[in-house]
């Protein structure tokens, strides 16, 4: 297997080589499975799909996937569970490293007790390798391993999806115009705080019951917004309450991750790894009195707007220039928050005897990245929201209260 890395692909490569960029996931177990079966299951796995068997190599013309031969087996770390927060300095440990290149494309980590009947299994997967789509296919194959359930036939190697080639034209040139006007704006009317001077993640979770998901769906539904825009729109106004901006308000910045997918031609199979997807900064005017639902519309119109445009691509084909820059010159901040929500993870809740009682996901962020960021799904019906901060500007008084915040707001809008 070989074949070049996407322009997304290609800046997350870029950008775990000057600061970690990886998703590390956490199931957490219930009657989990002994040490050997979760060995077992995870060699299967890699025999199952090539890219677990895959390195990233860095040749003149850019990274390339290339299959290791002899592959590298994934290493699976064994460790006593001190206590019932143990997997969140675990998940912290790795969320601060580097992802290695040299492969696998697989890191796994069980914390068990003695009795085996509670535990965690932490994944940790380089971002260049996985997007939502690969995600949810591995997650269930390997839980079906884990409950040693069978498993529907191997899917076939698939080329990678390529995206339109970028032609000088109108469309182009108009794009670049508008970010540069955007840039503009933002530099003298933005409220963003300096960079700073650390990048060590920690992380804080908000998962709502059944019900307060449900009802929060229903309003979402009635009021004619999307679930990913009322949860970026909650997001950014707790994060302004926080930090105090000043009565006339200003110009705030949220990042977007949209599904590249069904924009490339031919679209990929699910079975297709990669990371196929779309960063969309959105800037917008937010003054000291906007209200939840205002916002949200405003962000959903900008991402409508986005897609009519064909910016998805744009933004995608030219993320790693833009990456490159921001990492050369270390002035600028990607925006205020960010929020990579998959929607529903259709993962059950048992396998076998194996219970899943809940799935935790973390995708780092850094010190050029957003100041809170996070990654949302629903499992069985229940809203979930998994943050990063950076422990240099943000304690963790202050990311309880700003979940805290986002938590009564989407109650209220409720």
């Amino acid at each position: 297997m070989w074949r070049p890395l996407t322009a997304i692909e290609q800046a997350f490569a870029l950008s775990n080589r000057h600061y970690p960029l990886g998703i590390v996931v956490v199931l957490h177990l219930r009657n989990g499975p002994d040490r050997e079966r979760v060995a077992t299951s995870l060699r299967e796995l890699q025999l199952r799909y090539e890219w677990l068997r895959a390195s990233i190599v860095k040749e003149s013309t850019g990274f390339c996937f290339v299959e290791t031969d002899p592959p590298r087996s994934i290493f699976l770390e064994l460790v006593e569970r001190a206590d019932r927060s143990h997997w969140q300095r675990e998940a912290e440990v790795w969320l601060n490293q580097s992802f290695p290149e040299e492969g696998p494309a697989l890191r796994a980590r069980y914390l068990t007790t003695k009795d085996e009947a509670e535990g965690e299994l932490l994944l940790a997967f380089h971002h260049s390798f996985v997007d939502s789509v690969v995600l949810r296919l591995l997650l269930d194959d390997l839980l079906n391993l884990l409950g040693e359930l069978p498993l529907s036939s191997a899917p076939d190697p698939v080329p990678a999806g390529r995206l339109s080639p970028l032609r000088p034209g109108w469309k182009l040139a108009s794009f670049l115009a508008r970010q540069l006007a955007d840039e503009w704006r933002f530099a003298r009317q933005g409220r963003i705080r300096p960079i700073p001077g650390d990048s060590r993640n920690e992380l804080i979770d908000l998962v709502l019951p059944l019900d307060e998901s449900r009802r929060l769906q229903l309003a979402v539904g009635r009021k004619g917004l999307t679930l990913h825009a009322v949860l970026q729109a909650a997001i950014l106004l707790a994060l302004i309450r926080r930090r105090q901006v000043p009565q006339q308000g200003g110009l705030f910045r949220s990042i977007a991750f949209a599904d590249l997918r069904p924009q490339l031609d031919p679209p990929p199979p699910p079975a297709s790894f990669g990371c196929y997807i779309s960063m969309l900064r959105l800037t917008l005017p937010i003054g000291p009195g906007d209200r939840l639902d205002k916002v949200a519309r405003e962000l959903l119109r900008r991402l409508y707007r986005s897609g009519k445009r064909g910016e998805l691509q744009l933004f995608a084909a030219l993320s790693k220039p833009l990456i490159r820059m921001a990492l050369r010159l270390q002035k600028t901040r990607l925006g205020h928050t960010a929020l990579s929500f998959m929607g529903p993870l259709d993962l059950h809740s048992r396998y076998g005897r194996v219970e899943l009682r809940e799935v935790s996901a973390y995708i780092t962020n850094n010190r050029l990245g957003p100041e809170f960021s996070g990654f949302g799904k629903l499992l069985s019906g229940r809203l979930g929201l998994h943050f990063t901060y950076l422990a240099e500007e943000t304690s963790r008084e202050e990311a309880t209260d700003l979940v805290a915040d986002i938590r009564r707001q989407l109650l209220e809008f409720s």
